[in-house]
């Protein structure tokens, strides 16, 4: 019983309402950013492959197919360290504001 007093008090806390929101803003919106320019590659690429093949520089082996590949892997990379280090840092002291609060 004592476990269910305390998820109540929990989710009833007006902060917890607040960090809910705030966690699927962010992971939305860090989806939208990661998600469009990988679709929009796959869309090249099956629309336009001639030209995603085609060398940065006579004699090379760069292609911009490969170029966007890479930096769509680092924008994930990016993504996924930016919503760590919010995670860790806002988020994390609101998790521990609200766990205080709702133990008393």
């Amino acid at each position: 019983m004592q476990e269910s007093t305390s998820t109540e008090r929990i989710r009833r806390h007006p902060r917890f309402g607040e960090l809910v929101r705030r966690r699927a803003r962010l992971s939305c919106g860090l989806l939208a950013l990661v998600l469009t320019p990988y679709l929009a590659l796959m869309l090249a690429v099956a629309l336009q492959p001639q030209r995603l093949s085609q060398p940065l520089q006579p004699g090379t082996w760069l292609n911009p197919g490969l170029v966007l590949a890479v930096g769509i892997v680092l924008l994930g990379w990016v993504a996924t360290w930016f919503y760590v280090r919010r995670a860790n840092g806002l988020f994390e002291t609101i998790v521990q504001q609200i766990l205080s609060e709702a133990a008393r």
